[in-house]
């Protein structure tokens, strides 16, 4: 199972990022003055440990599911949490300064049909705005700072649309892409078996194909940016 696993961790890693969006926490936390806290510089925008410690909670639970609520030593020690929340970050606050920079917005009334339709905040189909500051008070979020975050998901998912406009699937990659996978599973592929999942599979290899345009657009905004990062406190 633990091999499986392993083979099949870019999935986890693609559908972790289709659903990392809507996390009501992401990025929540504030930056000592003394610059003690700030775990990463990241052109003028510090990073807290608060921050760091969110995303390093929200990678370590997405993984335990993942594995079925077992992370032995070495499972974590190759997935290396730390890093992967460190360069999270830093792709989150890249792509957020750079929709800065092309002065890419959010509306106010994107940004309220955005809340509005939220199903955690809806009650009988429709919201709730009782429901919803309750929700907020729970998590010890004022609406003026959940909306901020909100805000910034929403600015993200329009910069991820900018990048994936130009990116497309030919049948040839699905079927690549299926044999190969069949290939690790020591099986070979056989006449009328892509047909039974071709959309399935054009949607992954569509994702995966997104997430590479994203990662090479980060890479290249990092040789942009001044990037400077604490060790002491992430090691």
């Amino acid at each position: 199972m633990l091999g499986f696993m392993r083979r099949h961790m870019k999935f986890f890693f693609i559908f972790f990022w289709l659903v990392i969006i809507s996390f009501v926490l992401w990025g929540v936390g504030g930056v000592n003055d003394s610059g003690r806290d700030v775990v990463v510089t990241i052109g003028k925008y510090k990073v807290g440990i608060d921050e760091y410690r969110d995303t390093y909670d929200r990678l370590f639970d997405f993984y335990k599911r993942a594995y079925q609520e077992r992370l032995p030593e070495e499972v974590l020690r190759d997935l290396d949490l730390k890093k992967k929340a460190i360069d999270e970050i830093i792709q989150k606050r890249l792509l957020l300064q750079e929709a800065e920079r092309i002065g890419l917005k959010v509306t106010d009334e994107e940004l309220r049909d955005h809340i509005m339709n939220y199903p955690g905040f809806q009650k009988d189909g429709k919201f709730d705005r009782e429901l919803y500051l309750r929700i907020l008070k729970l998590n010890r979020l004022t609406p003026e700072g959940f909306e901020s975050i909100e805000k910034e998901t929403l600015i993200l998912e329009k910069m991820k649309r900018i990048l994936w406009d130009s990116v497309d699937v030919t049948d040839e990659e699905v079927k690549e892409f299926f044999v190969e996978r069949l290939k690790s599973d020591g099986k070979t592929f056989k006449d009328g078996d892509l047909g039974k999942l071709s959309e399935t599979l054009r949607g992954i290899v569509l994702q995966e194909k997104r997430n590479k345009v994203i990662s090479s657009y980060v890479e290249t905004l990092k040789i942009k940016t001044k990037i400077k990062i604490n060790e002491k406190i992430i090691s």
